[in-house]
């Protein structure tokens, strides 16, 4: 080799270098800019899954909020059930004994003559009495 092809081989692998190197400062540029685009939009879903994150815990505060105002609405129309069931027991027993007749007034209850040791026939004490 002269030192003209020298000169130009070398000329050749120095221009090969630096297009190389201009390509590699570019594909680096291109890699920071991607690198940097890619943690734009990790801030930007962050900030958006966050505000959801917020409207999120709104909605289950609001849901806790009404779950307690109808466990204590249910607590209280169970209770409600239950003394209604008790008085609609009592009134059924009552109107039983009403229609049964049981219920009567007091004077208007018949007492069956029992015989005893005044009345005008003597009964099984009486009559034990008077027989010895």
């Amino acid at each position: 080799m002269t030192s003209v092809q020298k000169r130009t081989s070398f000329d050749e692998t120095d221009e090969k270098r630096k297009k190389r190197m201009i390509s590699n400062r570019e594909s680096a540029r291109r890699s920071r800019m991607k690198k940097e685009n890619h943690v734009r939009e990790l801030i930007a879903e962050i900030s958006r899954l966050q505000n959801e994150n917020k409207a999120m815990m709104s909605k289950i505060n609001e849901v806790m909020d009404m779950f307690v105002g109808v466990t204590t609405e249910n607590n209280v129309l169970r209770a409600q059930i239950s003394e209604l069931t008790n008085k609609l027991y009592s009134l059924t027993s009552a109107l039983s004994l009403v229609e049964n007749e049981a219920l009567v007034e007091p004077w208007q209850f018949t007492y069956p003559a029992q015989p005893g040791p005044f009345s005008a026939q003597p009964g099984p004490f009486a009559a034990n009495m008077f027989n010895s």
